[in-house]
């Protein structure tokens, strides 16, 4: 009998051994609850107490360690219009159509409309002696005066028209040529008749 006494009181001795008080328990949430001191560069240095971090040598700041409960946001709640749930702090406003009135000042060069200018070649080599003409892009009509021009080759077939005329008056054919010749080379029809009744080139 005394034997199972003993046996009996030294289980529930070492029964009570192995727990732990209420005050243990307090004892290890005042442990965890102590501040812990860290560096903002280097987070791998953890310290007790407030210092200076070996490694950069700023100071240790201390951690939070109160952790706050995050509500699990749902997507229908991230999907919301910007006018309904405001996601961050910058303004957000709609899209309007409508008419402005500008001023731009730009700089630039006013031309001429390439499409309605054109070339004039001469049909024969010579001088110009005279142009009447005062400025490029000059507006100009059919048949009007734009040069006077000297050409030893037009004054040429012109006494060769000449010399046809006074030497050879019934060779039609020659006179024919002379006469086609100076149309080609640019002479209208009054300006041979003129050269033909003047006798001059």
């Amino acid at each position: 009998m005394n034997n199972y006494l003993i046996i009996i009181t030294l289980f529930i001795a070492a029964v009570f051994s192995h727990c732990k008080s209420p005050g243990d328990h307090a004892g290890h949430d005042m442990e965890a609850a102590a501040d812990i001191y860290t560096c903002p560069m280097h987070p791998e240095i953890i310290r007790d107490k407030p210092g200076s971090c070996p490694i950069c040598g700023m100071d240790l700041v201390k951690k939070e360690t109160d952790s706050k409960s995050i509500n699990v946001v749902g997507l229908e709640t991230l999907v919301q219009p910007t006018n309904e749930f405001v996601l961050s702090t910058i303004p957000v406003t709609t899209v309007q159509k409508r008419e402005e009135q500008l001023n731009i000042d730009a700089l630039g060069t006013i031309t001429y409309d390439t499409r309605q200018a054109g070339i004039i070649s001469s049909r024969i080599a010579g001088r110009i002696e005279k142009l009447y003409v005062r400025f490029r892009y000059q507006k100009i009509s059919r048949g009007q005066h734009l040069l006077d021009i000297y050409s030893p080759e037009l004054v040429t077939a012109q006494q060769n028209l000449l010399f046809l005329l006074k030497n050879d008056a019934e060779n039609s054919s020659f006179i024919q040529s002379a006469k086609e010749r100076l149309l080609l080379l640019g002479l209208t029809n009054s300006q041979v008749q003129q050269v033909m009744r003047s006798g001059k080139p």
